[in-house]
């Protein structure tokens, strides 16, 4: 009797035993299994303790519902023994598994066997591409030096360092106890990624904020994006560029320079080119397709604002401030507070905006809106000639918004013939608007624009989209 209800309790042990294995390390559904982090070069970061289906998936699905960042990319495995694989991204038979003894694996069917990796903690897409949409490019006024996107980042040699987050303390009949808990944090000095002499360097974050420094700082990976953090290693924020020594000059200083004018006595007319590159302009002079431009003093550099799109640089020029004081970070804003027709009409100052058939921002201006009337396939002619007759009428404030640079620039590129045609029209409205003005006149643009595969595009910090001409000069009467 004795032996059966020994042999029972070992049967039932066994039995109970199995089914604690199978809850909780086996099942991939109902049980446990580790966190796996799939980061990088994604659009989305994904976290996971389970399958779909079963405990086997195919890894091309699931980098697919991150989003990898490029068309073209490589495959980090990291495991929790600090070994590492890379592979390419032929995924079409690299499947992810897990089971008790291995945790997370990679089971690679093509690739050598050394991509296996097991106890795999993450994920990491990196592009090899030159530009994504979540890299951090680093450029000067005349030219770009670097990009570094995340995924790129995490193969460089980065410090471990160990952040501090908050303590707490109790105490007990034995005394008082205490913890001090960290995050930790992958890092490099931003000297190691731009590797050149400055003076100063202008960090470009993700909120449209231009951050000037003279300091050092730290870059630091965070999984699909790269904060910068300055000496201190406080407030560490998501940037999109780091410019060396940046150029004196914003086009934020337009609404500057002409209050500054106005209230000195003298009209002023700004002159806006829309997509209008310093690329484009250097480019124009040394080929001879600008002679009125180039018979002006060079022009200064400026640089606009994250994101360089209309809506952003036009914003900044009518206020003065950019995206986290006047609230217009990309296309869909629309609202501002306050711009320089506001505040001319509070002065009793006459001033005009004169666009094309839509409006882009709501300016508070006496806006003259045109529309292709000679149905030609351009409305900049139209705006020339509406500025052309508005100018007699003594406003003391005018504002003339040109298209067609941007307009051929996304569809030709910014260098195609149609849209260098249109920068020698636009030299040439520029002329004629200039010498029939008495006042002091701006030329800028609100941002440039770079190549693609198909036409051209902006967007992005980098010299071609953020770097852009400047002039000051006097009208013709």
């Amino acid at each position: 009797m004795k032996n059966i209800i020994i042999k029972t309790l070992a049967v039932i042990i066994l039995i109970s035993a199995a089914m604690i294995y199978y809850r909780f390390y086996w099942n991939g559904h109902d049980g446990y299994m580790p966190y796996l982090k799939v980061a990088g070069d994604v659009k989305n970061v994904l976290y996971f303790n389970r399958l779909e289906s079963g405990t086997k998936t195919g890894l091309k699905n699931i980098i697919k519902k991150a989003e990898p960042a490029a068309m073209s990319f490589d495959v980090i495995f990291a495991g929790t023994d600090g070994l590492a694989a890379k592979i390419d991204d032929r995924l079409d038979r690299v499947s992810l598994n897990f089971s008790v003894t291995e945790g997370w694996e990679i089971i690679d069917e093509d690739h050598p066997v050394s991509s296996h990796i097991k106890h795999l903690k993450e994920i990491i897409v990196v592009s090899k591409e030159g530009f994504t949409d979540n890299s951090v490019t680093v450029f000067s006024p005349d030219s770009n030096i670097i990009s570094v996107s995340p995924g790129q980042m995490y193969e460089k040699t980065l410090s471990r360092t160990l952040k501090l987050e908050g303590e707490s303390k109790i105490k007990r009949e034995t005394g008082e106890y205490g913890v001090s808990v960290y995050s930790i944090v992958l890092s490099m000095p931003v000297s190691d990624v731009i590797n050149a002499e400055y003076k100063r360097l202008m960090i470009i974050s993700s909120d449209g904020k231009n951050l000037y420094t003279g300091g050092q700082g730290q870059l630091i990976y965070d999984d699909n994006r790269i904060l910068y953090s300055d000496e201190t290693g406080d407030n560490p924020q998501e940037i999109k560029g780091i410019m060396p020594d940046p150029p004196e000059k914003s086009v934020s200083d337009a609404y500057h320079d002409a209050l500054n004018y106005i209230y000195d006595g003298k009209k002023v007319m700004v002159i806006f080119l829309d997509g209008f590159s310093c690329a484009q302009y250097e480019y124009a002079v040394k080929n001879k397709m600008t002679p009125y431009l180039a018979e002006l003093d060079k022009a200064q550099k400026a640089s606009t604002y994250f994101k360089p799109v209309t809506n952003v640089g036009f914003a900044a020029m009518i206020t003065g401030t950019g995206p986290i004081e006047n609230g217009i970070h990309d296309r869909s804003g629309r609202a501002l507070n306050s711009t320089i027709f506001q505040i001319l009409k509070e002065k009793g100052l006459k001033s005009i905006l004169i666009e094309a058939d839509i409006s882009i921002l709501d300016s508070n201006a006496d806006e003259r809106l045109n529309t292709d009337r000679n149905g030609n396939g351009s409305i900049d002619d139209e705006i020339f000639e509406a500025a052309k007759k508005e100018s007699a009428n003594g406003y003391d404030y005018m504002l003339v918004h040109f298209h067609r640079i941007d307009d051929m620039g996304h569809k030709h590129g910014p260098f195609g013939k149609e849209t260098l045609d249109q920068i020698s029209i636009a030299d040439g409205y520029v002329k004629d608007l200039v010498n029939n003005f008495s006042g002091k006149v701006i030329i800028l643009s609100d941002h440039g624009m770079h190549e693609t595969s198909d036409g051209g595009s902006h967007g992005q910090a980098r010299r071609e989209d953020f770097i852009v001409p400047y002039f000051i000069t006097d009208g013709g009467i």
